[in-house]
């Protein structure tokens, strides 16, 4: 819808000893973005519900602002604020995280980003680095 974007999704399957979980899980989530060409800024929001046979159930949120083509072309700059809802909580305490990212394009269909993280009510810091690449399979013939 322009420059609206507006996502749903749904999954479902068996929990794994990896994951910790037991039983049958679902989840969903929808997300928002908004992007302002006018001014390079783009806002979204997000919403994910999980549930499993065995009644664990996890909720969440995450919303925030980031910017494109401050230092180079393609590049992002974004802060974001997330949290778990309070049925998620633990010892009374609801988990949430402030998140400030930075990423830009390396390669072609590569991205390479940073990222600085307040957990646990943002009492804890954590780095991170992460890459993201990417493979057309399918080439569209009709793009230059």
């Amino acid at each position: 819808m322009g420059d609206f974007v507006l996502r749903g999704t749904f999954v479902t399957g068996n929990g794994s000893q990896f994951d910790g979980a037991k039983g049958r899980l679902s989840g969903y989530g929808i997300n928002a973005e908004w992007f302002i060409p006018e001014v390079n800024l783009g806002l979204f929001g997000r919403y994910g519900a999980l549930n499993s046979a065995a009644g664990s159930e996890g909720n969440n949120y995450v919303i925030g602002i980031s910017a494109q083509d401050l230092f180079m072309q393609d590049d992002r700059l974004g802060l974001a604020y997330g949290r778990n809802l309070p049925l998620n909580s633990i010892d009374g305490l609801t988990p949430d995280v402030l998140e400030l990212f930075y990423d830009f394009v390396a390669l072609p269909n590569l991205r390479i980003g940073f990222t600085l993280q307040q957990r646990n009510q943002l009492q804890d810091s954590y780095a991170g680095f992460r890459i993201r690449g990417g493979l057309d399979i399918l080439p569209n013939p009709s793009l230059p």
